[in-house]
């Protein structure tokens, strides 16, 4: 039986714990993704809100941070979607690599029972890769990294 589910990453030229910063601190996050609203502790709430590309209503989702893991920067949550009314989990996961630093998003747990299975996790492919594409430009910007570190306290 094939569950459905996504795993898609992208890398970046900026350090790792600039981008986990830009990932976890609210202040930072909500300059590159409003209205995703969560603290990153674990149990903590996360809303979030993402347009379906040709589609209304927009993706919301509701759940839970399930764990959180700040020095091996890994966040885990489970969450409802509507429409649809499935829940999914996804991994979000920041690693150094040799080109630079790898965010990558593993969701799981989409419904395999429906007619339109492959176009929910193509349409949830499309909102994490519009996601990160604008953590990709945020990060591409010196001043967004220099608010970051000067927040942080962080050096270069």
């Amino acid at each position: 039986m094939h569950t459905p589910s996504l795993d898609i990453s992208v890398r970046v030229t900026t350090r790792i714990d600039l981008v986990w910063h830009a990932i976890v601190d609210p202040d930072v996050r909500t300059r590159w993704w409003p209205g995703h609203d969560f603290q990153a502790v674990a149990g903590a709430t996360i809303e979030a809100i993402s347009p379906r590309p040709g589609r209304t209503p927009a993706r919301r989702v509701r759940g839970d941070i399930t764990a959180i893991d700040h020095e091996g920067r890994e966040l885990h949550a489970s969450w409802t979607s509507t429409p649809g009314n499935y829940t999914t989990t996804f991994r979000l996961l920041v690693s150094e690599g040799k080109h630079g630093t790898k965010i990558r998003v593993i969701e799981t747990g989409f419904p395999d029972d429906v007619a339109d299975a492959q176009q929910i996790v193509a349409q949830s492919r499309e909102g994490w890769r519009r996601l990160l594409g604008d953590l990709v430009d945020f990060l591409g910007s010196d001043e967004n990294v220099r608010a970051i570190e000067h927040a942080h306290r962080i050096g270069r």
